[in-house]
């Protein structure tokens, strides 16, 4: 997935530069000016609101999905950790209601009684 196709941002190029002093090519995010990677620590709630993704705390790189706090690979959430694991458990819990929301939404929808579909599962 390339960072332009994520939701919320916008088609200008981050205003930050790089470690190596090279302007960031990734694109801004809408209303912030910087990517989820260089956006200020007092924008980041807002930023990660509008993307949807979690940046690490203890540095700029893309947070697990789950982990709380969030942190990256390196930083306490790698392969086989405790933490790694409450963070996929977390994760999947989220995925799960998200699915059966969805389902009580289209049931509703079409009219069927939620009671006639425990009977049937």
């Amino acid at each position: 997935m390339r960072f332009t196709d994520w939701p919320g941002t916008g088609t200008a190029r981050c205003g930050d530069t790089t470690l190596l002093g090279w302007p960031c090519l990734n694109y801004e995010l809408i209303g912030i000016g910087y990517c989820l990677h260089h956006c200020p620590d007092e924008l980041l709630a807002e930023a990660e609101a509008l993307c949807g993704y979690k940046r690490c705390r203890k540095c700029r790189q893309f947070a697990v999905k789950g982990s709380d706090p969030p942190r990256c690979k390196r930083h306490g959430c790698n392969r086989g950790s405790m933490q790694r694991r409450n963070a996929d458990m977390r994760a999947t819990a989220i995925e799960i209601a998200e699915q059966a929301l969805g389902l009580r939404k289209r049931v509703k929808k079409r009219g069927i009684p939620v009671e006639r579909l425990r009977r049937a599962g």
